[in-house]
């Protein structure tokens, strides 16, 4: 008995409004063929950790519409994604929902062997403040579910805990109040796997000072690590690894896309230390059968 995930960090896909036909069409290559390996997976959810576009244009979710529909649909992929802050500059959150066929920002999944919440950590329309923070609304929803026994669970979400993987200690680049999603958490969760984007590093924090119950796993945007993650639970435990895509496919598509586009974060280091590139937790025994 497993569930398996592939899971993407800031796609950044951009409209390049501004932009040349040939920086354009080096963008369609990267991203189709990017895809094209990510779909490829045999999981049973993609999940895209948000920032999926770049500033929120209707053609740029247009974009990503027909990516999915050209790589994962055929496949019979589940796409899920959750908001990144890049997500509603032009357009409100509403309008991404509506686009992709998404009902809600954040939501519930159970499975035969872990639960799944999706969190939405962003502002709307918030060009000068990046950082994340947990509605009440969500807060509350959290606590509603205190009636749900104790599982392994995995959060997605864009912005990290503070104080946990790469650059999350840095101002606007954490959740705010992390200490009162945490405590909500903690009232449905044994095992917990926290997933994140927003710094575009691949990193791991195991065991951090949150909780030693709690672990942290943040994935690069792909245009810099031309790579993702693959997640396995099982009711022993959640392994996660990380798929590294071939540099000479991408490397000079994605230096086209990156110089094409305005107020993107590039890390040379995207890819993170060998230790940011597995992690194997066992997981702590529920309180009753598996539903």
């Amino acid at each position: 008995m497993e569930f398996r995930l592939a899971v993407i960090g800031d796609l950044h896909y951009s409209a390049m409004l501004k932009a040349t036909s040939r920086a354009r069409q080096a963008r369609d290559e990267f991203y189709s063929r990017l895809f094209d390996h990510f779909f490829a997976i045999e999981a049973d959810m993609h999940v895209a950790l948000g920032d999926v576009t770049h500033e929120g244009h209707a053609e740029e979710w247009l974009g990503i519409q027909e990516l999915v529909e050209q790589h994962g649909i055929p496949r019979n992929r589940d796409f899920r994604f959750i908001l990144g802050n890049h997500d509603s500059l032009a357009l409100p959150k509403a309008h991404a929902l509506a686009t992709m066929n998404q009902a809600q920002r954040y939501s519930l999944v159970e499975t035969d062997v872990c639960r799944l919440i999706f969190l939405d950590t962003t502002k709307e329309s918030s060009r000068h403040d990046w950082g994340g923070i947990v509605d009440e609304e969500q807060i509350e929803w959290l606590k509603s579910l205190r009636r749900l026994p104790r599982k392994t669970t995995l959060v997605f979400g864009h912005h990290p805990f503070p104080r946990t993987t790469s650059s999350s200690d840095e101002p606007m680049m954490n959740i705010a109040n992390a200490e009162a999603l945490k405590e909500a958490l903690s009232l449905i969760s044994g095992t917990v796997m926290y997933f994140n984007g927003h710094n575009h590093v691949h990193s791991i924090a195991e065991q951090a000072e949150v909780d030693e119950n709690w672990s942290f796993v943040q994935s690069a945007c792909p245009v810099s690590a031309f790579s993702f993650r693959t997640v396995k639970v099982s009711p022993e435990q959640i392994a996660v690894s990380t798929v590294h895509l071939p540099e000479p496919e991408f490397e000079g598509l994605s230096e086209q896309v990156r110089q094409s586009m305005t107020d993107f974060m590039h890390h040379p280091f995207a890819r993170g230390g060998k230790r940011d590139q597995s992690l194997v937790v066992r997981c702590q025994p529920i309180d009753g059968p598996y539903v």
